[in-house]
């Protein structure tokens, strides 16, 4: 995973087929040996902006993003993406990774003024969705916000998003909001959210439910994603490899570029023709106290 650029190098220069676990941008670009079997960044934002406009109506978009590599990549991807679906992004705000106080980036989003120091009084009660309070809330021209962190930070955004009124929106956020302690932390704050993810145990795929078994007998813990990747990987090396016209390197290179919808722990997996994985991504709300499946 760390250094999968270094190694995609050199298969490809021994024409040794390599399955690579990486988010890294460029791999499988590398050569026509190099596979990559991981979810990428390009994958998320494709299954969030769909869902949000399919099935919220989502239009006009606002993106808080870290000013760090992680969150600039998304924040583009995003951008663009939204574009390319025909919907709006309508402001982008961002902030410092280290950082815990949101009230500027959020006053830029809501168009609140800086100057503004003391939360209207109706933002005391937050969980008291009056008439009066709908109709004092903050105008706000975007209907649904991005936040590309991880689950810590996100519980720290989300409280201050409803403490600015930024509370009639939809939430979206990548695959790192996948965690109880989402939940835990910031439940009132975060219902109604969605994410997209590559694993889903609790989802209804039967090869899913087999492998979390497996595993939780042989190891004593649940697994991760990064396992059900690992996984999914070497079954698929193992089980091309294994098939009786696969007898070169290059044959066994055909044969995994000719891989469709292998279903595994991660659920459906195929290969495209420049050697980059597809998948369908689950696509997850927060409703109460739990994750569920939107698709």
């Amino acid at each position: 995973m760390v250094t999968s650029e270094t190694a995609a190098v050199e298969a490809q220069r021994r024409k040794i087929p390599i399955l690579t676990l990486t988010q890294k941008t460029g791999i499988p670009e590398i050569g026509e040996y190099v596979f990559r079997n991981f979810i990428t960044p390009d994958m998320l934002v494709e299954a969030l902006v769909a869902c949000a406009i399919d099935q919220f109506g989502a239009g006009r978009f606002a993106i808080l993003y870290p000013n760090e590599t992680y969150g600039k990549t998304f924040m583009e991807l995003f951008r663009s993406k939204a574009e390319y679906y025909g919907a709006n992004v309508v402001g982008i705000a961002s902030y410092a990774p280290d950082q815990t106080d949101f009230s500027l980036p959020i006053k830029h989003l809501a168009k609140i003024p800086v100057s503004e120091k003391v939360s209207a009084p109706h933002r005391k009660h937050l969980r008291d969705k009056t008439e009066q309070r709908r109709k004092d809330a903050v105008a706000l021209d975007f209907n649904a916000i991005f936040i590309p962190d991880d689950a810590s930070k996100a519980a720290l955004i989300a409280p201050q998003l409803a403490y600015w009124d930024v509370d009639q929106v939809l939430l979206m956020g990548t695959n790192l909001w996948h965690s109880e302690r989402l939940i835990t932390t910031a439940r009132n704050y975060v219902q109604d959210a969605i994410l997209a993810d590559v694993f889903f145990e609790h989802g209804a795929n039967e090869a899913v439910k087999d492998f979390i078994r497996s595993f939780e007998e042989l190891y004593g813990i649940r697994p991760g994603f990064i396992e059900c990747l690992a996984y999914d990987t070497a079954m698929i090396a193992f089980q091309t490899a294994a098939n009786p016209d696969v007898r070169s390197r290059r044959g066994l290179k055909d044969r995994l570029m000719e891989t469709r919808n292998y279903d595994g722990a991660t659920g459906l997996t195929s290969f495209k023709s420049n050697g980059d994985v597809q998948k369908k991504l689950y696509v997850l709300q927060i409703n109460g106290g739990n994750f569920v499946e939107l698709n």
